[in-house]
């Protein structure tokens, strides 16, 4: 058999070089076009909720807050492992979801935070906090006896487009200016093409500057009025 190949390939050195070349150029649009991470995750797309309530024992902990959350995100579509473990004064759950879970979030499967806050302030007086700095994606609350703060990033029910300062730049060189967006700026192919550091510069200032992202501003209107494309999942760019 081998001696078949090698009869053949000196016989047909015009066809076996032409080959030869096709499997190379071949192989440098591969090359070009491989998403290669610096570090690759390959863990498991996953959601780890912590919550924090000091002085109480472990077995409280268990009874009170791991269990009736374990109730409650069993029901999460697309998870296929829930994991959790109680201690002195900390509660902690890991849900591990398969990989066909998107961002498809709607106000039929979210309690609107505003009613988290009412139950939140039955119990326990808040006093509403200014900012920490512009942009600021979490309304925050104080503890009116001292004991902390809570806050909300309410960004189904109560969106902040209109003020958002975040990007993000995925694995693969891609400049994203909204977390639910479809499409980024491809500036790996910039840098290949040899763009200099002002290039860059101006590329992303100008996309940046043009950017018209609304998606959770306008989510319920465009669910109804277009077919909803395959928009960018957080995990890929960092959340």
């Amino acid at each position: 058999m081998i001696r078949r190949v090698v009869d053949f390939a000196l016989n047909n050195r015009l066809l076996v070089l032409a080959l030869a070349l096709i499997l190379f150029a071949g192989g440098i649009v591969s090359f070009k076009r491989l998403p290669i991470e610096a570090y690759p995750d390959v863990a498991d797309n996953y959601v780890e909720v912590i919550t924090q309530w000091p002085g109480i024992s472990a077995e409280q902990i268990e009874q009170q807050v791991t269990i009736p959350l374990e109730i409650v995100m069993n029901g999460i579509p697309h998870v296929v492992h829930l994991r959790s473990f109680s201690l002195f004064g900390l509660s902690d759950l890991k849900l591990i979801f398969d990989d066909e879970s998107d961002n498809d979030w709607n106000r039929e499967r979210v309690v609107p935070s505003q009613q988290l806050l009412e139950r939140i302030r039955a119990r326990w007086p808040l006093t509403a906090l200014e900012p920490a700095y512009r942009g600021e994606v979490a309304r925050r609350y104080a503890f009116d006896d001292g004991g902390g703060e809570v806050g909300f990033i309410s960004s189904v029910t109560q969106p902040f487009c209109g003020d958002c300062s975040r990007a993000r730049l995925s694995s693969d060189g891609r400049f994203y200016t909204c977390l639910f967006a479809t499409q980024g700026l491809d500036l790996r192919a910039a840098m290949r093409a040899g763009a200099s550091d002002a290039d860059l510069e101006n590329l992303i200032r100008g996309r940046w500057l043009g950017r018209t992202d609304r998606y959770s501003e306008l989510r319920d209107e465009l669910r109804r009025t277009e077919p909803q494309p395959k928009k960018i999942e957080m995990y890929y760019i960092g959340g």
